[in-house]
């Protein structure tokens, strides 16, 4: 039995056991994934900052990296496929040049 609440949240975080990966993207979303999830998605960052990198001819860094990756790539489970996005919006214009015809 926990008697005090602060020996219950270092009982709690000290078994969650999260990966370096897991931890790094639990400070950047709100999202918790998966260690076989976090790992592509680290990896997805890192190659996102070597990119940006070449791109700005400077070192970026991971968390400008990991930031401009979750604001720009990365798609959480709730929305949908960029291709779904485009393909709903291209629909739309033909249809509105369709009933204007």
């Amino acid at each position: 039995m926990i008697f005090y609440t602060l020996d219950y949240t270092i009982e709690k975080t000290l078994r969650q056991n999260l990966s370096a990966e897991q931890k790094f993207l639990k400070s950047f979303s709100d999202e918790t994934f998966s260690a076989k999830d976090a790992k592509f998605i680290y990896t997805k960052i890192t190659d996102h900052k070597w990119y940006v990198s070449e791109k700005l001819k400077r070192d970026v860094g991971m968390m400008v990296a990991a930031v401009d990756y979750f604001e720009n790539f990365h798609e959480t489970k709730a929305e949908t496929p960029r291709s779904q996005k485009f393909y709903n919006s291209t629909r739309q214009v033909f249809e509105n040049l369709s009933m204007t015809a």
